[in-house]
This record gives structure tokens, sequence and C-alpha cells, in this order.
């Protein structure tokens, strides 16, 4: 499932239940330090989750 704002996509991607990743295509560009955004090429970044209460615990990441 892909969602778009303003030219930015995210796509929350599930090959497994219960994991999740969320992929920012133009993740490189946000600004800052976050822990759990993974990824070293040009462009995307990526956030994995194992179930439902780690998204919940990263929330305000």
């Amino acid at each position: 499932m892909m969602f778009g704002y303003e030219g930015d996509l995210a796509t929350f991607v599930q090959y497994n239940k219960p994991q999740v990743n969320i992929m920012f295509n133009r993740g490189a560009r946000i600004p800052g330090k976050f822990p759990h955004l993974e990824g070293s090429g040009p462009t995307a970044r990526f956030m994995r989750f194992k179930d439902a209460a780690e998204v919940d615990g990263r929330a305000k990441e």
C-alpha cells in the first residue's frame, strides 16, 4: 500500500505477519537523526517493525 503527500511517498510492505516494513521513498531527505531509520542509499530509507506493539512503542519517533 502506498501513500503520497506533496510528492513524498511512503510504502507499507508486509511479507510475513505480524511484521511490517515502511519504506520512505525519498527518506534520505528526512532531516535529523532517527535511530530506527535504516538505509544508506541515495534515496530510500526503511523502518521495520516486528509487531503492532513495536509500532506503538515507536509512535513518537
